[in-house]
């Protein structure tokens, strides 16, 4: 899921044929389901920038408009079956950054489809979800390390390992920050426990 504004997020459903986004919003205390858009691919990753929705579809990132129109196909990678598995962009909407989760890789993508630039480190093996703090620094969760890493917001260089499987990760698959209580947020696959780190750099 993913922000759209301060009441609405947006929703990815997908499952077997059905490859949908559904808006929920907040309504005095109550979720509200909305509008819902629909696709011919796999919905796997979203994220949102001002006017236009980013999806990835395990082999592939489109943006599309707010209203579901396909602007373009932005990157595509068919080597593995979750070569463009989640995505998340630069508060300036001028880098979208995607986890290759089969070859342990980050990518960092221009709005005009050039990749800028490819990271891997020992410390990150299946990397999964991923998300930019309001400062632009890049966390990326690990599955099969069961770490999370804090990269730069280029997304070129680690700048720390945040925490591990000591901290409590069990193949962990999504990460957010959450600005307001300067904490990340980290749901694990194993062990049904959503995790909160208290942070201090952003």
């Amino acid at each position: 899921m993913c922000v759209i504004t301060p009441s609405e997020e947006a929703v990815i459903v997908d499952l077997y044929e059905t490859h949908e986004v559904q808006f929920v919003s907040v309504n005095g205390g109550q979720l509200v389901k909305g509008r819902k858009l629909q696709f011919q691919h796999e919905c796997k990753g979203i994220a949102h920038n001002q006017e236009d929705l980013y999806l990835t579809s395990n082999t592939a990132l489109y943006k599309y408009s707010m209203n579901g129109d396909l602007e373009n196909k932005l990157y595509e990678d068919s080597t593995g079956d979750y070569t463009v598995y989640k995505c998340t962009v630069s508060p300036s909407g001028a880098k979208i950054f995607v986890t290759n989760n089969d070859h342990n890789k980050v990518l960092t993508l221009a709005r005009d489809e050039a990749l800028l630039c490819t990271f891997t480190d020992p410390d990150l093996q299946s990397p999964c979800g991923i998300n930019v703090t309001a400062q632009g620094q890049v966390l990326v969760c690990g599955e099969l390390s069961k770490t999370l890493l804090q990269l730069d917001g280029e997304g070129r260089k680690k700048l720390a390992t945040l925490a591990t499987s000591r901290d409590g990760l069990n193949f962990p698959r999504s990460v957010c920050y959450n600005r307001s209580t300067a904490s990340i947020i980290v749901g694990n696959s194993f062990g049904r426990k959503i995790l909160v780190f208290k942070v201090y750099f952003c």
